[in-house]
């Protein structure tokens, strides 16, 4: 067995690297920190989830991260968020339904939200 795929081995798949390691500890230790981020995730998936609903879609799923709907024009809906640089993730097995992971800021949100009224007064 090679160096380099022993040093893989001991590493894992998915090295952190020192710097990283110290600011997830100090972020993890500090509770505050983390119940303000739950609460700001809380309120910004149940936002994007209410535009969802507002532009036609039907909310089938809300976690901290994302949003995943149901919408009969959700392949049209794809390739037009697609067009404008908005990327969302589709499902071949699922091809009603997409998911929209949350914004980054408000600027995104209301890109995001200008898209979809795009396609809905279209």
């Amino acid at each position: 067995v090679s160096y380099a795929a022993r040093l893989r081995e001991m590493l894992g798949p998915w090295s952190v690297s020192g710097p990283a390691l110290e600011i997830g500890a100090k972020a993890l230790a500090d509770s505050k920190w983390i119940q303000e981020t739950r609460d700001e995730l809380y309120i910004q998936s149940h936002s994007l989830a209410d535009l969802l609903m507002e532009t036609g879609w039907n909310v089938a799923g809300i976690n901290p991260l994302f949003v995943f709907a149901e919408n009969q024009n959700a392949r049209a809906i794809y390739e037009h968020l697609a067009s404008r640089q908005i990327l969302v993730r589709p499902f071949d097995h699922t091809p009603n339904h997409l998911r929209f992971g949350l914004c980054g800021d408000d600027v995104q949100f209301a890109r995001l939200k200008e898209a979809l009224l795009e396609f809905a007064d279209a």
